[in-house]
C-alpha cells in the first residue's frame, strides 16, 4: 500500500527521507531494509543478507521513497512534486529556489509555465 503525499509536498523534506532511509540501511535496520526489498525491484527476491551487504546508493533510496508514495521512478515523484508548486507557488519564488539549487530542468519548465517571467530575468 502507498504511502500518501502531503498536500502541499516538499522536495527537500523527499530528499531528507531518502537519505535518512539510506542511513539507516547503512546500520543494517531490519525495517529501512525491508522497505528495500518491498520497494526496490532489484532487491524483491534477494534475502535480507544480500540486501544488507549490498552497496545502496542515494538514487536506491530515492527509488524507494518515490515507490512508498506510488510513483514508478524518483525523477516521476520530483516531476509530480514540481507541478504542484508551480500551481500554487510564487513564480518568482520558484524561480529563486530553481537557481539556487542549480535545476535547469525545472528552470526551463518555469519559463514554459510562465514566459512573462522571462523579461524579467533579463533586466
Amino acid at each position: 500500500m502507498s504511502k500518501s503525499l502531503p498536500a502541499r509536498p516538499n522536495l527537500e523534506h523527499l530528499k531528507n527521507q531518502a537519505k535518512d532511509l539510506l542511513k539507516t540501511c547503512r546500520t543494517a535496520d531490519a525495517e529501512a531494509l525491508g522497505r528495500i526489498r518491498a520497494n526496490h525491484p532489484d532487491y524483491s527476491n534477494a534475502a535480507e543478507a544480500e540486501v544488507r551487504a549490498a552497496k545502496l546508493s542515494l538514487s536506491d533510496a530515492q527509488l524507494v521513497v518515490a515507490r512508498e508514495y506510488g510513483f514508478a521512478s524518483w525523477p516521476k515523484l520530483k516531476e509530480h512534486v514540481e507541478s504542484l508548486q508551480s500551481d500554487t507557488a510564487d513564480p518568482m519564488e520558484l524561480f529563486k529556489r530553481a537557481f539556487k539549487t542549480d535545476d535547469a530542468v525545472f528552470l526551463r519548465k518555469l519559463i514554459e509555465l510562465f514566459p512573462e517571467m522571462k523579461e524579467k530575468i533579463n533586466e
